[in-house]
């Protein structure tokens, strides 16, 4: 087996960089991941445990006979036959 070196290499080979010269630090993705994940939690964590306003007009609209209106579940059912006729 015969192994040759790749001398050509262009302007990789070229580049020159003074020492004492040095470049600001990026932070990685996982730094910068973990830092929005960290700002995620305590959002989550300041959220309440429980949205009362949504629950009891949940609660409204279920003892509704006239929900959903019928305008909505005619669309609804327009949609779905659709989908199952381009199935």
């Amino acid at each position: 087996m015969e192994i040759l070196p790749n001398q050509n290499t262009g302007a990789i080979n070229n580049a020159h960089h003074p020492r004492g010269v040095t470049r600001p630090r990026q932070p990685s993705p996982e730094e910068v991941s973990f830092a929005t994940t960290s700002n995620i939690d305590q959002s989550l964590r300041d959220l309440p445990a429980l949205r009362v306003e949504v629950i009891e007009r949940a609660q409204r609209l279920v003892g509704d006979p006239a929900y959903p209106p019928r305008e909505t579940i005619r669309k609804l059912s327009h949609l779905l036959a659709l989908a199952m006729l381009n199935e």
